[in-house]
């Protein structure tokens, strides 16, 4: 079963887009790492199906916290033994707690969408990877294909020099109406399951 954690506390989207109730326990374990224990992580998770969690918060959109690189990393451990896969998501904006995460990581996702600058972005996130930081290649998710005034296909694979692995098409009515009903895509297009 799969836990995902959104490390954003100050515009997180995830539980928004899942349509789950905010809570500030994340906000409270990484803020307070002396307090963390099974109860307060396991009442900050919210149940989104039979297989799915969330663990997010959404904080004061001006006050970054600090969040120390060891209490992620402890974070981490103690949700392993609870789940089957975790799946964070986090910004290499966010300096030592993200490089702590990819000390963790077994597998690295980069999402990005068919622009310039996400390509840039991309790009220079991947040639920051400390070497031998993954035992497996990135997985590249092209978000957004096909959005007018973006990149072809041929252009993003040259400038990456590879084909992404997975690809989502632009859809702005079913993305848009799956994001304004809190519901999965998935659970209402045959061809996302």
């Amino acid at each position: 079963h799969t836990l995902l954690v959104d490390f954003d506390l100050q515009a997180s989207k995830l539980g928004l887009l899942l349509n789950s109730e905010n809570n500030s326990g994340l906000q409270a374990v990484l803020e307070t790492p002396d307090r963390m224990d099974g109860l307060l992580i396991e009442r900050s998770t919210q149940v989104l199906s039979d297989r799915l969690h969330l663990l997010a918060s959404v904080g004061p959109i001006l006050n970054r916290p600090r969040i120390a690189p060891a209490t992620s990393k402890a974070l981490i451990e103690f949700v392993r033994t609870k789940f089957h896969f975790i799946m964070a998501e986090s910004s290499w904006r966010d300096g030592d707690m993200y490089l702590a995460l990819l000390e963790e990581a077994q597998q690295l996702i980069f999402v990005l969408d068919p622009t310039l600058i996400s390509i840039r972005d991309t790009l220079r996130a991947l040639a920051a990877l400390p070497k031998g930081a993954l035992p497996t290649r990135p997985i590249y998710v092209l978000n957004n294909y096909g959005r007018p005034g973006t990149l072809s296909m041929e252009e993003v694979c040259k400038s990456l020099n590879l084909q992404p692995d997975v690809v989502i098409p632009y859809l702005p009515k079913d993305f848009g109406e799956a994001e304004i009903n809190g519901q999965l895509l998935v659970s209402q297009n045959a061809q996302f399951r």
